[in-house]
């Protein structure tokens, strides 16, 4: 085992140093990459003093995705093959370690500005899922049980970190060199002596890998120019050349010689005539008052103003105030016979929209009975109830409310 670790650890110095030599690692694409490594794997017992550790085959592969040429984030599936001895049994048995992770990808060599032509120095690190099987496992003596992987008595968290060293043969294929270890977390078999004491639940254990292989990367500039290109192909309509067909000889036909059209008579423009009879501005077709000029709708304006008569919360019942406005208002109106009068009825904003309706109603419906009591002519008085849909005030404060409670009276001579 030694000899394995001087080998990597002169891998590693030998990447480092050659990284560290020159600028920049090249103009490499970034988008999505297709990578696969076969190597050789040790350890999965106590890697780091040598017990029981045997070379082993190792095959991982994955995809990913290099945001810019400083980091990315890949996820692969790893496969470690073991030849098993048994304590009990002379014969090894064969046992699989089936892996999968999320990473992410560092270049060290591009954050750090060294390097040389064609080459990078990649850090992958990242969490994941393994499970042990072992189904040509047999009983022995000890402690032993079978290995169940997914779901089973041998299935664990991993912890992965590796350096990657890349050589580009293009801008799309790299070769690659690939040092990995892999920290096992409450692991319930050994994977080479698959004996363990009784009173040992499970144990956390490392593996080692080196392998090698290579990378492939889809160019994301290339495919979006390929996309672009075949969108504008698609998007030019084919042309075909006309057919020509040779000239027959035709007939000659005289052409018939019509008398030309007396040209119509131009319309002339009539101005619209405007009837207005009492020339007040307003025309006769919308004037209420066409034999009396004025600025109200073409009639006279009422220059006598009436207060509004408030009420109490609920109520449609006059108040004595209430009575003095509609007092000084019927003197005039006796006065005054052609000035017809409109009330209009409103409420707050605290009942329901069906009692508000009926109560704003019933107030205006109160001032017209008080003022017909006076002498006014009821068919000189219209009424309609608003509910609370108008309101002049505030309706979240009690001031506000009492100045909503109201019949509003408009004069008008139309």
């Amino acid at each position: 085992m030694s000899k394995i670790y001087a080998f990597l650890l002169s891998m590693l110095l030998l990447l480092t140093g050659t990284a560290i030599g020159q600028n920049s690692t090249g103009d490499i694409p970034t988008g999505l990459f297709l990578d696969g490594n076969v190597g050789i794997r040790t350890g999965g017992g106590k890697v780091f003093t040598g017990n029981e550790n045997k070379l082993n085959l190792h095959l991982d592969g994955g995809a990913g995705y290099m945001f810019n040429k400083y980091y990315g984030i890949k996820g692969d599936l790893g496969f470690d093959f073991f030849s098993v001895k048994d304590i009990a049994s002379p014969n090894p048995d064969k046992s699989l370690t089936l892996r999968a992770n999320v990473q992410g990808v560092l270049s060290i060599s591009d954050l750090a500005q060294f390097g040389v032509p064609n080459f990078r120095l990649l850090l992958h690190a990242g969490p994941g899922l393994s499970s042990n099987f072992n189904p040509s496992f047999r009983q022995g003596a000890g402690n032993i049980k079978n290995d169940r992987g997914l779901l089973g008595n041998d299935d664990m968290y991993n912890v992965l970190a590796g350096l990657t060293g890349q050589y580009h043969l293009s801008r799309v294929l790299s070769l690659n060199f690939d040092v990995t270890t892999i920290y096992q977390i409450k692991q319930n078999q050994y994977l080479e002596r698959m004996y363990r004491p009784a009173f040992i639940n499970d144990y956390n254990s490392n593996m080692l890998n080196i392998s090698v292989g290579v990378q492939y990367r889809i160019d994301d500039a290339a495919v979006k120019k390929i996309i672009k290109k075949k969108s504008s192909t698609s998007s030019k309509t084919p042309t075909t050349q006309p057919q020509i067909q040779p000239v027959q000889p035709q007939p000659e036909v005289k052409p018939e010689v019509k008398p030309e059209p007396k040209p119509e008579p131009k319309p002339e423009n009539v101005k619209p005539v405007i009837v207005d009879a009492d020339n007040d501005g307003v025309a006769d077709s919308d004037d209420k008052c066409p034999n009396q000029a004025g600025t109200d709708q073409g009639c006279p304006a009422v220059e006598y103003n009436v207060n509004n008569v408030l009420f109490k919360t609920g109520s449609s019942v006059l108040s004595e105030v209430a009575k003095k406005v509609l007092n000084e208002a019927a003197k005039y109106l006796n006065s005054n016979a052609d000035v017809k009068v409109k009330i209009n009825g409103h409420a707050d904003a605290t009942g329901t929209e069906q009692v508000n309706t009926k109560l704003s109603v019933n107030r205006a419906n109160a001032v017209k009975s008080y003022l017909a009591k006076k002498g006014i002519s009821a068919d000189r008085i219209s009424v309609e109830g608003f509910s609370a849909t108008q309101p002049i005030a505030d309706n979240n404060t009690s001031k506000g409310r009492s100045q909503n409670r109201r019949a509003e009276i408009r004069l008008s001579r139309y």
